[in-house]
């Protein structure tokens, strides 16, 4: 590691209009540095100086290596894009939750006698196989499972194929959720007004699964953009934001499936579960640090799949979701709006003597991310599980 500049132990808060992201991660966070450029923040090689406002991280940072970010390196009034412990990123976390939002899984081989009971009790499903990064995935034949354990080099999951699926036009889909934490205590959690919209590359067969077709069930990285696809392609060059495109379609096609309901009620309500879940824990970890839980935020990705009858499930909860537009041109303006936005909420645009003002209040650093949350949206945590009446505030709060 670089060694370290004088005056490096100055924990006085910091006011420098710079931000630090690390070299081997500047392209797939160009929009982040695009965005802070724009409002006069200058990038600065890290551990050089400690003079810096802002570092974004795209893997964890706070483990051993070079990137390493520790207590003794941040100052006050220096932000930073993760947490210390992020319990339920973890695969083996998310999928062992028992919500129903999150389609059966279990961790193998150390659960083999669990699933092999929920195999007897349930002989008519489906089940995939995936590694830990959720890659990897392929339906797997329950009787040949032991023997593939026996060569795996790694934990795998096997997890409940959501099925069947809804399609359109003959294609699975999934949406990606952005997910913004601010607070842990009180919890505050915001949802981006706009959705990424992925489809697999070919047609779902029906009752005619093979399991090594996974380009039919899989929607992997190379999945087909909204933009690329000619059956979708009139809806999103009406609207500006794919959310918007894709409710249209369904409103058209499915109506008396009550999407908006649907996502109002169980991503936004699996969404505040999970974080609530872990949220205390999260909020221990922070402790020491010169700002406590407000040294940081996180930027989630909440992957949704829906039933034929689009009742939603959660199927990954993206740590750091990469906003690096290079393989689907047509995100760029969405990534673009996301980072400027999220800049805009933390109160970076208005510069750092105005973010340490908020340090001390509370109250003024709620009202301050509401009036600059531009796209950000806010679940409302007090009634995200409760009935609401058009046009109440709660409904307002997470309105589609």
């Amino acid at each position: 590691m670089t060694e370290r500049a004088a005056g490096f132990d100055d924990h006085s808060p910091s006011l420098a209009r710079s931000f630090v992201i690390f070299d081997d991660q500047i392209t797939l966070l160009r929009k982040v540095g695009e965005a802070l450029e724009a409002v006069d923040y200058a990038r600065v090689s890290p551990w050089t100086t400690n003079d810096w406002t802002f570092l974004w991280a795209y893997p964890d940072p706070f483990g051993n290596g070079e990137h390493q970010v520790t207590k003794e390196k941040v100052r006050s009034n220096q932000l930073i894009n993760h947490y210390p412990v992020n319990f339920f990123s973890a695969k083996s976390n998310l999928v062992a939750n028992d919500l129903p939002s999150i389609p059966m899984a279990f961790a193998m081989p150390r659960q083999f006698r669990d699933f092999a009971a929920a195999h007897r009790d349930r002989p008519d499903k489906l089940w995939v196989r995936k590694n830990c990064g959720h890659r990897g995935v392929m339906i797997t034949d329950p009787s040949e499972l032991r023997t593939f354990l026996q060569t795996a080099q790694q934990e795998i999951f096997v997890q409940e194929l959501v099925s069947p699926p809804h399609l359109i036009h003959q294609r699975k889909w999934d949406i990606g959720v952005y997910v913004l934490v601010t607070s842990l205590a009180p919890l505050r959690i915001y949802v981006y007004d706009d959705w990424l919209l992925r489809f697999c590359t070919t047609d779902f067969p029906g009752d005619q699964l093979v399991p090594a077709d996974v380009d039919t069930y899989v929607i992997a990285d190379d999945y087909l953009s909204p933009w690329d696809a000619p059956f979708f392609a009139r809806y999103v060059q009406r609207f500006q934001y794919v959310k918007e495109a894709l409710t249209q379609y369904l409103d058209e096609h499915n109506a008396q499936q009550r999407f908006r309901e649907k996502f109002r009620d169980g991503c936004l309500r699996a969404i505040h579960d999970v974080v609530s879940t872990y949220a205390d824990n999260m909020l221990h970890a922070t402790h020491g640090w010169p700002d406590g839980q407000y040294q940081f935020f996180e930027l989630y990705r909440f992957d949704f799949i829906f039933d034929d009858q689009l009742n939603p499930f959660l199927m990954e909860a993206n740590m750091s979701p990469n906003l690096s537009p290079s393989a689907h041109p047509g995100l760029s303006e969405m990534f673009s709006r996301i980072a400027n936005d999220l800049i805009s909420l933390l109160g970076l645009s208005q510069g750092p003597e105005y973010r340490l003002s908020l340090l001390n209040d509370p109250s003024h650093r709620e009202k301050s991310e509401l009036d600059n949350r531009r796209g950000w949206v806010p679940i409302d945590t007090a009634h995200v599980s409760r009935e609401r009446s058009p046009g109440s505030d709660a409904d307002s709060a997470v309105r589609l």
